[in-house]
């Protein structure tokens, strides 16, 4: 495919870590204006983006390393995790709000709708490597990765070769690699369709602090379950693989606070109501708290 975005002379920009980086760069831009939109305080937010950083490339390296056993891991060989990533940022994005007093369900909404474009640019990233690839396949949808050579004239992948060759799947002197699964822009393609719904279905969300967050893992831990068998990984319990394993515990903590909410509110009609109706709801809930509290107030002064 595409490993270098740039290939001059002696300067070489490798396609994965510059899509990795960007998916990065944007996926908070996308979250800063979601930010502003929410009417949140972007000033405070913006210093989240380095600690971000660290904690993603860390968790991704090193869950990478706990799953396939590689005792080290280089970042521009691919080296890195989805949900690793996630785990990792989870703690860090709680205790920043903490510190710097955010709401944090606000805080997981708008990073949840710049993390799809994110990972959508950090896939076409892992598609021009050649790594994260596929199953393969006989379908018209296949793609051959070709042999890359750098300027020493060492073999240095891609992975999709090097690893059908290890297994027996090609011979010593293979130049391409068996079709695959094109399963990277498929994750792509479907990381941006959940934005344009968390976009679309904005209206719903906006006064449901954490909802987009969580149709965000629901959404994505759903797909990425079923697109996890077109992929090359190995089987870790049950037959699924460590991916899958992660994508069932997400969604069954998403599910649990969907029913905690429902079971609180006693009906689902919130899910569908409109941003006016949530808002007019809201402050009929507020009024009645409000009158309640005066109400034993007026008790306690009696008494």
């Amino acid at each position: 495919m595409l490993p270098y975005i740039v290939r001059c002379g002696n300067l070489h920009v490798a396609a994965y870590p510059f899509m990795y980086g960007l998916g990065i760069a944007v996926g908070f831009l996308i979250a800063l204006t979601v930010a502003v939109r929410l009417e949140m305080d972007w000033k405070r937010l913006i210093h989240l983006l380095p600690c971000l950083t660290i904690s993603i490339v860390l968790g991704g390296a090193i869950a990478y390393r706990l799953q396939f056993g590689h005792t080290s891991v280089d970042f521009f060989d691919g080296g890195q995790t989805l949900y690793g990533a996630i785990v990792c940022s989870i703690p860090v994005i709680v205790v920043y709000c903490i510190f710097n007093h955010l709401y944090l369900p606000r805080v997981l909404d708008a990073l949840s709708v710049g993390a799809t474009i994110g990972i959508a640019l950090g896939r076409v990233g892992c598609f021009c490597r050649g790594c994260c690839e596929g199953t393969t396949t006989l379908g018209s949808f296949g793609v051959s990765y070709p042999l890359h050579i750098d300027l020493s004239g060492r073999v240095v992948g891609p992975p999709t070769v090097l690893s059908q060759i290890a297994n027996g799947q090609l011979g010593p002197d293979a130049i391409r690699s068996l079709p695959v699964v094109p399963v990277q822009l498929y994750e792509a393609l479907v990381s941006v369709l959940i934005f344009i719904v968390l976009i679309g279905m904005r209206g719903v969300w906006a006064n449901k602090p954490g909802l987009a967050a969580l149709g965000f893992l629901g959404i994505y831990s759903t797909w990425r379950f079923f697109i996890e068998f077109y992929r090359v990984e190995p089987l870790v319990f049950l037959r699924l693989t460590a991916s899958q394993i992660m994508s069932v515990v997400l969604v069954v903590c998403v599910g649990a606070f969907l029913a905690h909410s429902i079971c609180r509110s006693g009906d689902i009609s919130w899910f569908f109501a409109s941003a006016s109706d949530v808002r007019e709801r809201q402050s009929r809930s507020r009024t009645l708290i409000t009158a309640r509290r005066h109400r034993r107030k007026g008790l306690r002064c009696r008494s």
